[in-house]
């Protein structure tokens, strides 16, 4: 039996490992939009982690590339057929992440929207290490809501593995190494941050919109990293597909479960994200009040099962007639988890060549200047600087467009009075050839997650949407 330390050394041998690969009922909802409010929980430029901060590779099958209000109430047929839309509070001023208000056991806790990843998870008060200052809480019936590890058709005796840390002797189910009568739980994120946990059944709710979630499962904390999460904001929603939530326990996701009790009218979600906050409409696509123009659709890879929203790219070019950089990119994961664009090391490489031969020859200068190779290294910018960069357009496998102007790679900051702009792009080691749209992307448009027909919807948003 491992001691905590030892353990935890154990994990951290894994994820470098794993780095090294690559990377029934609820009441009262409106007829209406119902908005969630989505918080921004800002960060200092300095404090910026890895871009690909809740982006992490897949471990299972074929090893393929994964990661990661208005008020009211009304009858229950109307219910089923309402999409409900949960307010995001947040901004990229300077940067941060997006997050919702949760309920459990009477109590409240702000959890990250994450596309990238598909777990429930947050602190509660039996975390000895966990800040108070990211909101803690006490689950008042432990042994009641705790998955134990007899529980085979959660703790699947086929998930136990070197994660876990202990097993049943009689089961062979998978046991947390922290309480090890519950079903264990090991979240591992692509910057390296960690979650140890026990996975718990119970209700969860969305006070904003009046929705309860019975028998939901979750991620107790019970252990995190230094860098899991940030103050004020002391959980994470993953919004992914149901088979990446085996970690290693196999838990129902959150989404699913409002699906499968008929909480929302459809498998469909959308994110509206901007400089202010944004929007979660859960159950449908986001309407005009929130996009400007119609939706462009992509399809997702297929994959059995289905994992995370990974798209196919057929193009990617940096300014106008710009060389192809096929050869670097061919595919792009939507991940609201994920604060900057993200991509491979070589691909970045590429894509930064490309810029500065766009912009070099008027501003020498600028060209050597650490914003280009020390993201989030900012600077001030010239009108002449700030006119010669290019756009990135990415053109998708069924030759929809997405164009990717300054304004949108570029993060505007004020220091001091000055006005200062970050190169909102980062290169990341074992990204391959896929790249990651994360919010620095995702404020300037809305997106529809249709697991309905396994396909991704964008339009341009509408400034300021959800506020």
């Amino acid at each position: 039996m491992y001691n905590v330390r030892e353990f935890i050394y154990f994990l951290l041998v894994v994820i470098v490992a794993v780095g090294a690969m690559g990377p029934a009922s609820s009441v009262g909802s409106a007829g209406e939009l119902r908005t969630i409010p989505l918080s921004k929980r800002r960060l200092q430029v300095a404090e910026l982690r890895s871009a690909a901060n809740r982006y992490y590779r897949h471990a299972g099958g074929d090893g393929h590339r994964h990661r990661e209000t208005s008020t009211g109430q009304v009858s229950l047929h109307t219910l089923a057929r309402a999409v409900v839309e949960e307010p995001l509070q947040g901004d990229l001023l300077p940067l941060g992440e997006y997050y919702a208000v949760l309920g459990v056991d009477g109590q409240v806790i702000d959890v990250q929207i994450d596309t990238g990843s598909s777990n429930l998870a947050f602190a509660v008060s039996r975390c000895a290490d966990c800040p108070p200052s990211d909101g803690i809480i006490h689950l008042s019936h432990w042994n009641e809501t705790s998955v134990p590890c007899s529980d085979q058709s959660i703790c699947l005796p086929a998930t136990c593995s070197g994660l876990c840390g202990g097993c049943s002797y009689e089961t062979q189910a998978c046991c947390s190494f922290l309480d090890p009568s519950s079903c264990g739980m090991t979240l591992m994120y692509g910057d390296g941050s960690f979650v140890l946990g026990a996975l718990h059944r119970g209700k969860v709710s969305l006070p904003a919109v009046n929705i309860t979630v019975q028998r939901a499962f979750f991620t107790a904390i019970l252990y995190d990293s230094s860098t899991f999460e940030r103050p004020k904001v002391g959980g994470i929603w993953g919004l992914a597909y149901e088979a990446a939530a085996c970690s290693p326990s196999c838990p129902t996701p959150l989404f699913d479960s409002m699906v499968k009790q008929g909480l929302v009218p459809r498998n469909v979600f959308s994110i509206c994200l901007s400089d202010k906050g944004g929007a979660l409409i859960l159950g449908g696509e986001a309407d005009s009040r929130y996009r400007l123009g119609p939706y462009s659709w992509i399809p997702i890879i297929s994959q059995s099962p289905p994992v995370y929203y990974e798209v196919s790219i057929k193009d990617f070019e940096v300014g106008v007639g710009g060389s192809s950089l096929s050869a670097y990119i061919d595919s792009a994961i939507f991940d609201s988890g994920t604060t900057l664009l993200a991509m491979g090391d070589t691909a970045f490489t590429a894509v930064i060549s490309s810029m500065k031969r766009a912009v070099c020859a008027g501003n020498s200068s600028f060209c050597h200047s650490r914003f280009w190779s020390e993201a989030p290294a900012c600077t001030a910018l010239s009108s002449s600087a700030l006119a010669s960069l290019p756009n990135m357009t990415i053109t998708f496998k069924n030759d929809v467009k997405m164009v990717l102007d300054p304004d949108t790679y570029l993060i505007k900051v004020e220091v001091g009075g000055e006005l200062l702009y970050c190169l909102g792009v980062e290169g990341i080691p074992g990204l391959g050839s896929t790249i990651v749209l994360g919010d620095v992307v995702l404020r300037r448009y809305t997106t529809v997650f249709n697991r309905e027909n396994s396909s991704i919807g964008f339009a341009p948003s509408v400034p300021g949407c959800g506020h």
